[in-house]
């Protein structure tokens, strides 16, 4: 008898593994399927399966769920390092409050080289961790030690943490690429619209934060710091509150590469407040050597407002390495800035400007890489960040299209 149960026992076992999440075996050519809150609430305690691959395949609501998520996909101990595919899919409503180990977010700890996190989209994700013991708080990946997050998006995001506080990465040594963040982050460490740090990661390019960001040390609308890692083709656009090392892009880079970005966002604090950086400086890493910041082809026109070391680009810079720089004087309240080229809206409208400083404007056949200007109307953007139907180049599609449209419709019409 007791035999008997004991291969019931198996089998029943057995068939709850095959049954697994809502399809597949997790294997790159038949992953998981997820589709349902509890498809995902399965997966943060499913520590056997957090090197699979998983897909998700239909719209979750995560009140669907009677409590709230108490764990995190992936740990110190054992962090996720598979694939998750969200293939445009939306998960809505994630509420993850003070979970066990010490990040937070939907995956708490990702590494591996060939570890994925790709085309997420989340809605309202309400994340908090109180406690200095919490280091790497976002929405989706509190601490990506390595490994890539690409093509995901996070919509009106409420993250409230201590340190590396970020809208989608609170923590970020790997590749961050093609992302867009909007909503609300405060915290009081490195506290990023997008990421709350990135450290010897390998880049972060191609993304944007619309983000209202508030803390206390080294706070920024996309990143609060950027210490010995590079970003390319990013900007944020949100309102940017702290106290030291406050930048309307970043609060500060240490020994990082910052090259064609930009912030809009009006930023205020007390001391080494940018509208670009709040402090642009050398890194402290001594057993890699000293390394001095890199920013190029950069601007700010948001109002910045300061105590002390306050300027228009950056607040603080360390003799660092500057090219092709600009800050509007007359949106940015600020004459000073420690480095960059002050200039006006006029100017700042005019595609000259930045040829004379080396800006590429150049169509690219296999890029998006270049710089795209309506003169008159808006300043330079990135060429992804342009859409269809936005002829006036101001990175949305809005009635003030028209405007620019119809001279060149009625000009067209009279050639015939």
């Amino acid at each position: 008898m007791r035999k008997y149960f004991f291969i019931v026992l198996l089998v029943a076992c057995a068939s709850r593994s095959e049954a697994a999440y809502s399809g597949g075996n997790g294997t790159g050519l038949d992953p998981y399927l997820v589709a349902t809150a509890r498809d995902l609430a399965d997966l943060t305690v499913d520590q056997d399966n957090w090197s699979r691959y998983f897909r998700q395949i239909a719209d979750i609501d995560m009140s669907d769920l009677p409590t709230p998520l108490t764990s995190t996909i992936g740990n110190e101990e054992l962090p996720f390092s598979g694939v998750f595919d969200g293939d445009g899919r939306i998960i809505r409503n994630l509420v993850c409050t003070n979970p066990g180990g010490d990040t937070a977010g939907l995956f708490g700890q990702v590494r591996g080289s060939d570890t994925r996190i790709q085309n997420v989209v989340m809605v309202d994700p309400n994340v908090e961790a109180e406690g200095a013991q919490y280091v790497g708080i976002a929405a989706l990946v509190g601490r990506l030690r390595s490994g890539r997050v690409t093509c995901c998006r996070i919509e009106d995001a409420c993250v409230r943490g201590y340190s590396s506080v970020g809208a989608l990465v609170g923590w970020n040594q790997g590749e961050v690429s093609h992302c867009e963040a909007t909503g609300t982050v405060s915290g009081i460490y490195s506290v990023g619209g997008l990421v709350g740090t990135t450290f010897w990661g390998l880049d972060i390019h191609h993304c944007r934060a619309e983000v209202t960001v508030t803390g206390v040390n080294r706070v920024g609308g996309l990143v609060g710091n950027c210490a010995l890692a590079s970003i390319a083709w990013c900007s944020s656009s949100g309102n940017v509150e702290g106290c030291d090392y406050v930048g309307g892009f970043a609060g500060s880079s240490e020994g990082g590469i910052l090259g064609n970005c930009y912030a809009i966002g009006s930023v205020s604090g007390a001391a080494r407040v940018g509208g670009l950086l709040g402090q642009n400086s050398w890194s402290c890493d001594c057993s890699a050597g000293a390394y001095p910041s890199e920013l190029s082809c950069c601007y700010a026109v948001g109002l910045v407002t300061g105590e002390s070391q306050t300027g228009g680009l950056v607040g603080a810079d360390d003799n660092c390495l500057v090219f092709g720089c600009f800050w509007n004087v007359e949106t940015c309240g600020q004459e000073h800035s420690e480095t960059g080229t002050p200039s006006t809206t006029i100017e700042m409208q005019t595609q000259e400007t930045f040829l004379n400083a080396n800006w590429d404007f150049t169509p690219k056949t296999d890029s998006l890489d270049f710089w795209v200007i309506q003169e008159g109307r808006w300043y330079p953007l990135p060429a992804w960040q342009t859409v269809e139907g936005d002829f006036d180049r101001d990175g949305v599609v809005n009635l003030e299209d028209f405007g620019t449209l119809a001279p060149l419709w009625r000009a067209k019409a009279g050639s015939f």
